[in-house]
């Protein structure tokens, strides 16, 4: 009986001082982003970008994700250790939830998504003519070694937008133009747009190029 009572006692204090460690646990889910993008017979939805929880950082793919997809006319629960989910194409709009939790920690944040059939954001990388204040369209024609580069947006609800150009993979820069003069050789420049007022909209445009 002793035993029991000791036991029952650590059981209630390892309880509370855990649920008092989870409650102070500092969570930023701000950098993560929804995208969406559709072909003739499907629709992708992707969750990009990382959490930072007691200031360690997990990636999109280090995390585990379950999915609640509200298609209108039925419903479907998935899980996966994948950042983003194939459907089928939807008539007019759908919804859900995703839960997703860091691999090997016992933490789950939950993010609502809504998605309307309607023109999607996108971005086309383009070159900029300082001279004239204007872009044009870029092909390994018309580069040169002063080459400056523009994104052409479309559709995003709101002009607060955020721009992240990698290159080759491992530089990035938070930039509106893109100069790329000092750059040699065969080059990989991918753009990622982000609209700050809403977390859903977000496009991607990506090229290589030979100088």
């Amino acid at each position: 009986m002793i035993k029991r009572l000791i036991f029952l006692f650590f059981l209630i204090i390892f309880l509370i001082n855990y649920q008092k460690a989870k409650s102070q646990d500092q969570v930023d889910d701000s950098n993560l982003y929804f995208s969406f993008k559709k072909n003739r017979e499907e629709l992708l939805i992707g969750l990009e970008g990382y959490i930072l929880i007691n200031g360690k950082k997990y990636s999109s793919e280090e995390l585990s994700y379950e999915w609640k997809v509200d298609l209108g006319d039925n419903y479907e629960k998935i899980k996966t250790y994948k950042p983003f989910l194939f459907i089928p194409e939807i008539n007019n709009k759908l919804s859900g939830i995703v839960t997703l939790s860091p691999k090997n920690f016992n933490y789950e944040i939950e993010k609502h998504f809504y998605f309307t059939n309607k023109q999607l954001p996108r971005v086309v990388i383009a070159k900029y003519d300082k001279n004239n204040n204007l872009a044009l369209p870029l092909t390994e024609n018309n580069l040169n070694k002063t080459e400056v580069l523009y994104p052409l947006v479309y559709n995003f609800s709101s002009n607060n937008l955020a721009y992240v150009w990698t290159v080759n993979e491992t530089n990035y820069y938070n930039t509106f133009l893109l100069d790329i003069s000092s750059l040699t050789g065969e080059i990989k420049i991918n753009l990622r747009v982000y609209n700050l007022d809403n977390s859903q909209e977000l496009a991607s445009d990506q090229i290589m190029i030979k100088k």
